[in-house]
């Protein structure tokens, strides 16, 4: 797809091909966006170049799905975009030369794209024909006979490749191009955080936090779970972040049904003796970090305090205290059994990692499932844990949630809120 520099073609913008292919315009050129340094994105670049070239790549295919299990993944790695208005953007990642970020739509959304992320090629998809614009841009590069590879779009649970769509169009328009889909490349290359990133993370932190205890301060009787999730999503975004989720569940104490929060809050209104699960997921940068509590409305029932006492405070302290560099994951496992040993049970997930969102290492109950490198904690890298103990009748439980890095001596506490059953 040709493009059309504004010097030249300025007076012309009602003709759909000069205006949804322009570029170098004046448009949003004072709009100010937090990003990560063009140092940390040359970093992440040459890491993924050493590794295209230990695999025999000569360019790769990025696209960047938003969903619960990915906030654009390797393409929001490489660039900085996060963006939900597609399926999935993509970057075309060449090993010599200069990347190519394929947006969506065109035109000033096209030229925002541009101010908002550290890649200066920026093009236009043809009403959502992504695979088009992409073949010519290997064309115009000389790789057309090249081995190429196609990322996956999100990574879990289950592996979602770019539609079939996209790449049958892929496949046409460059038959003599060895093309392969590959997947994980990426968790390598980031499950160690540098010190930019690991700043970054504590400040999305820091802003879950400033959420949560809006929610706090909010909570009360009469007021809605959704009307509670409004109150943290204000904090977030006049902070510059995002709202990764936000889940809110309330229950009357005396006969509680509920063993997580809500990842949809109701209209359901809080009333007093209520049990309330709040978990917070924070944007910032496209890195996220999480913090989850318990609420009481009022005074709770005999067996909440109890169950807080003896099963969800201990167990949770039982995980904390294996987070330290050189623990083996096994030992946080083992840690887990806490819960039927007083009589409770708990929900699979004790413990995962976090890449810009969740990811392994993820520590279960049953299971542990971890690439071999990652096996034992290591500096650099940064979990939540969050152990979710639940009844042994299987009716109500709890959930705590804290983001750490682990250091080289320690692990540092990323989103600082008490561990303590919180009254309102």
């Amino acid at each position: 797809m040709e493009a059309y520099d504004f010097k030249e073609y300025h007076d012309r913008l009602d003709k759909g091909p000069y205006y949804h292919n322009i570029y170098n315009t004046p448009w949003y050129n004072d709009a100010i966006y937090p990003r990560f340094s063009e140092a940390e994105f040359e970093r992440r670049h040459n890491l993924l170049r050493a590794a295209m070239t230990r695999r025999g790549f000569d360019c790769l295919i990025v696209p960047g799905g938003q969903s619960a299990w990915s906030q654009g993944g390797g393409l929001t790695w490489l660039s900085g975009l996060v963006d939900r208005r597609s399926l999935a953007q993509y970057l075309v990642f060449p090993r010599e030369g200069e990347p190519l970020l394929v947006y969506g739509m065109g035109g000033a959304h096209a030229e925002l794209a541009r101010m908002w992320t550290s890649v200066p090629q920026v093009r236009a998809a043809d009403r959502g024909r992504f695979a088009d614009t992409i073949a010519g841009w290997i064309k115009s590069l000389g790789l057309e006979k090249g081995r190429i590879g196609v990322l996956e779009a999100i990574s879990n649970p289950g592996l979602e490749w770019p539609p079939d769509g996209q790449m049958q169009t892929l496949y046409a328009e460059l038959p003599e191009a060895q093309i392969e889909l590959i997947s994980g490349l990426f968790h390598e290359l980031a499950y160690l955080k540098s010190d930019e990133e690991l700043e970054a993370i504590g400040r999305a932190g820091d802003l879950a936090v400033a959420a949560l205890q809006a929610m706090v301060e909010q909570a009360g009787p009469g007021l809605t779970e959704h009307e509670l999730t409004a109150a943290a999503t204000r904090v977030i975004l006049a902070a510059e972040g995002r709202p990764d989720f936000i889940r809110v569940g309330s229950t009357p104490s005396t006969a509680p049904a509920i063993t997580l929060a809500n990842p949809l809050p109701s209209n359901r209104q809080l009333q007093v003796g209520d049990l309330v699960l709040i978990e917070i997921s924070a944007m910032l940068q496209g890195v996220t970090a999480q913090v989850g509590t318990v609420i009481c409305v009022g005074q709770p029932a005999i067996v909440v305090q109890q169950f807080w006492d003896e099963v969800m405070l201990p167990g949770y302290q039982q995980l904390e205290a294996q987070l330290r560099p050189g623990v083996p994951l096994t030992e946080i496992r083992q840690a887990g059994t806490y819960f039927r040993q007083k009589g409770a049970q708990s929900a699979p997930l004790l413990l995962h990692g976090l890449d810009m969102d969740a990811s392994s290492p993820r520590v279960f109950v049953d299971q542990i499932q971890a690439e071999a490198f990652e096996e034992t904690l290591q500096p650099g890298m940064v979990v939540v844990c969050r152990p979710n103990p639940i009844t042994a009748s299987g009716r109500w439980g709890m959930c705590l949630s804290r983001t750490y890095a682990i250091t080289p001596d320690t692990a540092q506490l990323l989103t600082d809120y008490p561990l303590e059953l919180v009254f309102v």
